[in-house]
């Protein structure tokens, strides 16, 4: 029986032309610098949007470990207050991911699949990634309100 090699897709694969770039799918794309001068790369975010969400990559790594989707819950008559559910598709199942992705959710009010592949992921880190979402969103909606 012959055997077949499975060649990993990488950030530049997704991006490769003109599968992305010319469907114009990208939203933004953000690098963060390494978080410290040792053992530590850029992590790379590029988020896609789509007309009832988004799809979020965050890689320091160039691979896709875990996806997870968060979606806004249906509201309950207990006021105003809107909660988000995250579910871990595939990959680790940890609680930062999910705090991340219900965060990302709450920015962006559609639902979101985030892939994500960081060798560590602190608070201080997603703190950083979450902020830096943020502020792109914002100028990309104040520069072209929809």
């Amino acid at each position: 029986m012959a055997s077949s090699s499975i060649t990993p897709i990488t950030m530049e694969d997704v991006l490769e032309p003109p599968v992305i770039s010319e469907l114009q799918l990208v939203k933004f794309e953000i690098t963060l610098p390494p978080r410290s001068p040792t053992g530590s790369s850029a992590i790379h975010l590029i988020c896609l949007e789509f007309s009832n969400q988004y799809t979020i990559f965050v890689t320091e790594t160039a691979v896709i470990g875990s996806l997870i989707e968060a979606v806004p819950d249906e509201p309950v008559d207990f006021g105003n207050s809107v909660t988000y559910s995250a579910t871990t598709i595939f990959g680790k199942e940890e609680l930062t991911l999910h705090l991340l992705a219900r965060r990302l959710v709450e920015i962006f009010q559609k639902r979101i699949t985030m892939a994500i592949s960081c060798r560590s992921l602190e608070m201080d880190t997603i703190r950083l990634i979450e902020t830096e979402v943020q502020r792109r969103f914002k100028e990309d909606h104040q520069a072209s309100p929809t």
